[in-house]
């Protein structure tokens, strides 16, 4: 598994972002459903440009 640094996780699975300013956001799912609309608003109100979106659902 690669250099072995990670063990439960592929090497190739691993992307490491470069330094720089981000924005995290988190919300709950229920129904199938999450609502990203907090995100939009903070995101207009701030006139924040996104080169790179990662969406991942976890728990």
């Amino acid at each position: 598994m690669g250099s072995g640094q990670h063990q439960y996780v592929e090497e190739k699975s691993i992307l490491t972002l470069p330094g720089g300013k981000y924005a995290c956001f988190i919300t709950s799912v229920s129904q199938n459903r999450a609502d990203f609309s907090p995100l939009v608003y903070w995101i207009d109100e701030h006139d924040y440009k996104a080169a790179f979106i990662i969406a991942d659902e976890t728990g």
